[in-house]
C-alpha cells in the first residue's frame, strides 16, 4: 500500500511538471522515466517503449509501478479499455491489497488527465 501511495504521489507530481517536480521525478524514477513522460506528454509515443521494459522489471517496485500506471493513463486516455484492465490485473497481481474497481477508476482519471495535458501541449488528446 506504501507503494501505491508513492506512486500516485509521484504521478499526480509528473503531470505538468514544472522544474522543481522535475527534479522530484527524477530523483525518485529517473531521468529515463521523467523523458518517457515528457514524450508521452507531447504525443511521442516512443517513450511508452521505455514504460514497457520498466513495467516488466522486478528491481525497482516503484519505476515498475510508475510504469504501469504511466501505461495505463494512455490507454485510459486513447480508450483502450481492454489493456486498462490489463494494466490494473497487473497491478493487483503485484499488490493485491489493490480494489480492481478503484484502480480501474484511478487510471481513467489519469487517462482524463493526461489527455488535458495532450491537449494543453497542442496535441490531441489521442495523439491521432
Amino acid at each position: 500500500m506504501k507503494i501505491l501511495l508513492i506512486t500516485v504521489t509521484i504521478m499526480s507530481l509528473l503531470v505538468g511538471c514544472e522544474m522543481a517536480r522535475k527534479q522530484l521525478g527524477a530523483n525518485l524514477l529517473g531521468e529515463q522515466f521523467i523523458a518517457a513522460n515528457e514524450q508521452v506528454n507531447h504525443c511521442n509515443l516512443s517513450g511508452l517503449n521505455y514504460f514497457s521494459h520498466a513495467a516488466n522489471d522486478n528491481s525497482n517496485k516503484i519505476v515498475q509501478v510508475s510504469s504501469l500506471l504511466a501505461i495505463g493513463g494512455h490507454y485510459a486516455t486513447v480508450g483502450d479499455m481492454v489493456n486498462v484492465d490489463r494494466i490494473v490485473d497487473r497491478l493487483v497481481a503485484i499488490d493485491p491489497d489493490r480494489d480492481f474497481d478503484e484502480e480501474r477508476t484511478l487510471l481513467i482519471k489519469d487517462g482524463k488527465i493526461l489527455a488535458q495535458v495532450r491537449v494543453g501541449n497542442g496535441f490531441t488528446a489521442t495523439c491521432r
